[in-house]
């Protein structure tokens, strides 16, 4: 949210933040918001605003939209590397939090952000591909989350799937399973022509 407002020149709460989009018939989203308002503040919540106009909406999922590119901006020197997991909700806000962690311990410059109402929750990191001290931290960093993740019962990758950078991961999150998903694969590809060398 820091850097949001550096960018954007806003004036947010620096606070973890959550949007809540909520949609319904004109009758009842007064009620859905009261509600939610109130649970927000029971459960501890710092702030809550409200905003109804269509332009307040568009204007902050505008500025969710392009956390990652504010993230860019604000390193001009530097290249993304990003990366997510997916949680159970229950252990969603500690996981998030213990991120954060990973994330200061290791000196990497970052956000965290995500739609997060399935658990599933990106670290977006500022590197120089050219500094492999840096490159490390952030590698541990990212295998960090993964481990953290797994160890709560939740998966290496919400949505990006496995690919090149969590190939080491599938082992320890399917176990003996990886072996019929090698089965499969070679049932439908006995040549080895689709992706070699990738995940099998």
């Amino acid at each position: 949210m820091g850097c949001i407002n550096q960018y954007y020149r806003t004036e947010l709460a620096e606070f973890p933040t959550l949007l809540l989009d909520i949609a319904g018939s004109t009758s009842t989203l007064r009620d859905v918001a009261d509600q939610s308002i109130s649970i927000l503040k029971h459960l501890g919540a710092h702030e809550t605003t409200l905003y109804e106009s269509e332009e307040d909406r568009n204007r902050l999922w505008a500025i969710r939209f392009h956390v990652a590119h504010v993230i860019a901006d604000l390193s001009p020197d530097k290249k993304l590397m990003t990366t997510d997991v997916c949680v159970p909700i229950s252990v969603l806000p500690e996981a998030i939090s213990a991120t954060r962690k990973m994330m200061d311990q290791y000196g990497v410059f970052g956000s965290l952000l995500g739609h997060v109402g399935d658990g599933n929750y990106h670290a977006v990191m500022a590197v120089d591909p050219s500094d492999e001290e840096e490159m490390e931290r952030a590698r541990r960093v990212c295998d960090a989350i993964v481990e953290y993740a797994l160890r709560r019962g939740g998966t290496c990758s919400g949505e990006h799937g496995i690919g090149l950078g969590k190939k080491k991961h599938l082992a320890a999150e399917h176990g003996e399973s990886v072996s019929m998903m090698r089965a499969i694969k070679a049932l439908f590809d006995p040549k080895n022509i689709l992706n070699p060398g990738k995940i099998f």
